[in-house]
Formats: C-alpha cells, structure tokens, sequence
C-alpha cells in the first residue's frame, strides 16, 4: 500500500483510494489551508505565472504540492485564470526549455529538424507508406492550398497576387538594399538586359534619373523602373513582341527551340502581362523599337513626360 506523506502537515496518509489525498488536503490538513491563505495569495500567484512565466506544474514543484491541478483551482478561483497551451508555447522560457531538451535527447533544437529523430521517423512513414517526402505533395493538401490562397489573395498561389508580391519584395529591397531576387550588389543590370533597354536607361542616368534595370514584380521584370516613384518603362522589340506597324494578328513569330507564337497570342500575353503590373500599383509607359531608331530624342521627351507628369 502506497504511503504519502503530506509536505504541510508531515502526516502519512495511507492511499487506499484515488481521492485520498484530495480529501485530506480540502478538509483535514489545516496547514495547507494557512499556506494557501497566507503564501499562496492571489497577487503571489499572478506574479508567479503572468509576470514571471512559470507554468502550474513549476509552482505546484517549488512548493511541494501534489499536483499542478491544486495550484490551476487556485488561480481560478482567485480570477486570475491561466495561460493555454498554446500561449505557454510562446513564452520564451517555454522555447529555452524545449530547445535544451530536444538538444540533449535529440541532438536537435526542434523536432522539426532533418536531425530530430521523430523527423526522420515521419519522414520514413511517409515515404514507406506513400511514397511522398512531405505532406504538402499529397493531392487533398495542395487543392486545400490552392483553395485557400484563392479564397485570401484571388489567386491559386498567393505569389500570383500583385499586392502581395510587390509587399514582399518592396519588403525585401528595404531589408537587403536590392531587389529580391534578381539584383545584387554585384549585378549591374540584375538580368539579360537588351541594348533597347541600355540605351534608354543611359539616356535617363545622364539626364539625373535614377533607374533600376530588370525590376522584378513577381512573376514578371520589368525594363526599367524608376526609383522613388512608381513609374516603370518597357523597351518593345518589334520583332518579339510583333509591332502592329509590321505584323498581323494571323502572323507567327519563331521563338528559340524551334517554337512559334501567333502575334495575337503575343498580343494577349503582353496585355495580360502590363495590367498584372498596373495591378501591382506601378504606371506603364511603353516604347517601340520602332519610335526609338526613328526619333530617339522624341521618344526620350515622351519618356520624361511620362515620368513627370
């Protein structure tokens, strides 16, 4: 037969049935009754857990009681109520604590981690038992994405979205200096820039214009984007993307890797592609290969105007 000695009153209790303890704690232990009143008051306690961050079971530990549910009765009935689950998690204690004992047992500061033992074994039943490496390659998980990301952003993929890709890399240069994920420092041009492209974007450096070349508005670059405004300039080639001055919308464009376009495809595409960026807050202005060999000087003024006005 199981003997507990009570921490307050030092009596031995003999533990013939499940409420026992309970029992001597709410109605014989006098002791405990002084403790609670006298030690464990409401400001102690509040203290202890909101400010302090300890859990139930810590406090119930450091004052030798029996269990964490005596100390969580306590706390309610003084109002004070406590931490859930989830917001105990948060703590940074809490973090501290999980990380140690994942390190010693695990060798791995999250289960989460490629090193973790319970990854590896999830990892293993997934692939034993359907033949994925990660939930989110199973079908039912991606419709519930793709149904999600339309239902908040309007879109199958949320990097679909305007408004949030240009948060996201306007985010991203603010923190790096350059643009997400074209340009780096080391990169002049960030991309395959045209010569349509070089030349208008020297004519605007040495006018006091300052430029960044393959702009990225996810998923698209644009030619050129004028900083500390939102305006940006498209250099068209009228070969590629088939100037009306020279082509009909029944006409095919040969496209490397011996692939085609019909001009009216490439009419559309571009269409689409200009609206997604005007969609994403910017101001287009496009320039034909055409008007630039024609009258480069006109079409820089046009451009000016363009960015001033």
């Amino acid at each position: 037969m199981e003997l507990y000695q009570c921490p307050f009153c030092k009596k031995e209790i003999e533990v013939t049935r499940p409420n026992v303890i309970s029992n001597h704690f709410q109605w014989q232990c006098k002791e405990w009754q002084t403790y609670k009143k006298e030690i464990l008051t409401k400001e102690f306690l509040y203290n202890e857990h909101w400010v302090n961050g300890k859990s139930c079971n810590e406090i119930a530990h450091e004052h030798g009681i029996r269990s964490s549910c005596s100390v969580n009765k306590l706390m309610n009935a003084h109002g004070i109520g406590t931490r859930s689950i989830k917001e105990s998690k948060k703590e940074k204690r809490c973090k501290d604590k999980t990380e140690t004992t994942n390190l010693e047992r695990h060798g791995a500061k999250h289960n989460f981690c490629k090193e973790h033992t319970s990854r590896k074994e999830w990892t293993q039943r997934l692939l034993d038992d359907e033949n994925i490496t990660n939930v989110f390659q199973r079908e039912d998980v991606k419709r519930k994405i793709i149904a999600h990301h339309i239902e908040v952003y309007g879109f199958a993929s949320h990097m679909q979205s305007p408004v949030f890709t240009k948060k996201f890399f306007d985010n991203y240069e603010e923190s790096h200096g350059y643009r997400y994920p074209i340009q780096s420092p080391n990169n002049k041009f960030g991309g395959n820039v045209s010569k349509l492209q070089q030349k208008i974007n020297n004519e605007l450096l040495k006018l006091g214009y300052e430029t960044k070349t393959e702009y990225n508005v996810y998923p698209y670059r644009v030619d050129i984007f004028i900083k500390n405004t939102n305006k940006v300039i498209e250099a068209y080639g009228d070969y590629w993307h088939a100037n009306p001055r020279k082509y009909k919308e029944n006409d095919v464009i040969k496209f490397p890797r011996n692939s085609t376009r019909t001009v009216v495809d490439i009419w559309t595409h571009d269409k689409n592609r200009i609206s997604y960026i005007e969609a994403a807050g910017y101001k287009t202005c496009v320039v034909w290969e055409y008007d630039i060999n024609k009258n480069f000087e006109e079409t820089i003024n046009n451009i000016i105007n363009f960015i001033n006005n």
